[in-house]
């Protein structure tokens, strides 16, 4: 929202603005998935 405070930092968020913390959301969002790997037989 274009009025909600996006620069000031905040204790509760790591000491990072509220739009810091939704880019670093939304990356990980969109990391892929880590490989698995099965050891039985199938």
């Amino acid at each position: 929202m274009w009025w909600w405070n996006n620069q000031r930092l905040h204790a509760e968020l790591d000491y990072r603005t509220p739009a810091e913390v939704e880019a670093a959301h939304y990356a990980d969002l969109e990391s892929p998935e880590p490989t698995t790997v099965s050891l039985g037989n199938p």
